[in-house]
């Protein structure tokens, strides 16, 4: 697939008609097939072998290639590989991720910039567009489970491991995107104008912030997994001060039951017309004994 770039974006399967700025989509295998037509070095004709591993850039005496690795909110990951010179920015992609990431550009711009860098840019920039959404709806689901767990209900502790899971993969996709605008701004090749470089380095400072973000979040669900816990070793504790309170009652109870269960000749109690009333007497006299002491220290 081409885009011909040229204050808009013209899409094509021709590639006779590609005679001017242009962007292609093309699959690793087909890119196996073609790069040495690119004429590139063999660090940047290799980005295939690099799919699926970080996001990072390398730098040519004419161009720039490299690969990212892109995370989402439902802990997926999306990786694909790019070159770009003066006149081409091809991306290598077997799924049809960066032509979403395309469509999404074209919905909102009217025009477009004429160079492959600027378009660079702007592809890039698409990358993290939703990220403070996708962020705010997780901190937001965070929030619910605290009060559902104040309320002493149950949090599910998969979701909060899955919640730091996606927060992770975004920490380490910004820490590897920051490396890669580093060398970007570097310029060494002299493809980025002073203009373009001065958009970069503002993109830079805002990944430092959805990392920052994106920190807070993950120690915000260690903190929801610590009060989990927390409430769930209280449940436990009520649960063990109320078994500890049954068996301190019921412990003289069998005492008793025990001892005049043994039904020997001599036992005058067992005679007595009035024995059966004292020994309930005082049976229920040592039940409210214990349960005052107990109120009293709180342990009901």
């Amino acid at each position: 697939m081409y885009y011909l770039l040229n204050e808009s974006l013209r899409e094509t399967e021709k590639p006779e008609e590609v005679n001017e700025p242009y962007i292609a989509i093309i699959d690793s295998r087909q890119w196996e097939e073609e790069n040495s037509s690119y004429g590139l070095g063999p660090d940047i004709s290799n980005i295939e072998n690099s799919l699926g591993q970080l996001t990072k850039v390398i730098f040519s005496a004419d161009c720039i290639g490299g690969t990212f690795l892109v995370p989402d909110s439902e802990n997926n990951e999306h990786y694909f590989g790019f070159v770009l010179d003066k006149d081409r920015l091809v991306f290598v992609d077997d799924t049809n991720y960066v032509r979403n990431i395309i469509r999404k550009i074209t919905e909102k711009k009217k025009t477009y910039p004429s160079s492959t860098a600027e378009f660079l840019y702007d592809f890039i920039d698409e990358l993290t567009e939703d990220d403070i959404d996708q962020f705010n709806k997780l901190e937001k689901e965070l929030d619910m489970m605290e009060i559902e767990l104040v309320n002493k209900r149950r949090a599910s502790s998969v979701r909060i491991s899955e919640i730091r899971s996606v927060v992770r993969k975004y920490m380490i996709y910004y820490e590897q995107m920051e490396n890669a605008l580093s060398e970007m701004i570097e310029n060494e090749n002299g493809m980025f104008d002073k203009k373009l470089i001065h958009y970069l380095k503002i993109y830079q400072d805002r990944i430092e912030r959805l990392y920052d973000i994106a920190a807070d979040i993950r120690e915000y669900s260690q903190e929801i997994r610590e009060l989990r816990k927390e409430m769930i070793d209280m449940r436990q504790n009520n649960i063990n001060t109320a078994i500890a309170v049954v068996t301190s009652i019921f412990l003289p109870l069998n005492l008793i039951a025990g001892w005049y269960g043994m039904n020997f000749k001599n036992m005058p109690e067992l005679q007595w017309h009035y024995s059966y009333y004292v020994v309930m007497g005082v049976s229920v006299l040592i039940v409210t004994i214990l349960l005052l002491i107990f109120k009293k220290k709180r342990w009901l």
